[in-house]
């Protein structure tokens, strides 16, 4: 699992920074065209709606019982796109690489910690 979400972690981050101005149209208010909201909202539905499917399917949960995987998914999402725009921006002062095992190690904390929320909301 590690491996696993240091290289899905990668592959995002990589993508959103291999040309700054990705993250920052993706992400930032730089217009506010009816187009680009929806752009970016889908986009973030979408890596929030993938990363909790994943988790599901990780730790054999069952979304219809406990929503807390929504929960984690849009924290995590957010707090990453925050993080990669902080980066950017030269707030964040880390290497590319400690970027992404630290946003890995976050995302794998988080997941482990949803699971047994969920697990003992199930009595379990």
């Amino acid at each position: 699992m590690p491996e696993l979400a240091h290289a899905a972690i990668k592959a995002l981050i990589e993508h959103l920074t291999d040309d700054p101005w990705r993250a920052r149209i993706l992400f930032t208010d730089l217009t506010e065209s009816p187009a680009a909201r929806a752009a970016r909202r889908a986009a973030i539905q979408g890596l929030e709606t993938a990363l909790s499917q994943y988790g599901h399917l990780h730790y054999e949960a069952n979304q219809e019982t406990d929503p807390i995987a929504a929960v984690t998914s849009s924290l995590l999402v957010g707090g990453t796109i925050e993080v990669i725009l902080n980066w950017l921006d030269g707030t964040i002062p880390m290497g590319w690489e400690q970027l992404i095992a630290d946003v890995a190690a976050m995302w794998l904390a988080n997941g482990d910690a949803t699971a047994a929320r969920a697990k003992a909301r199930r009595g379990g």
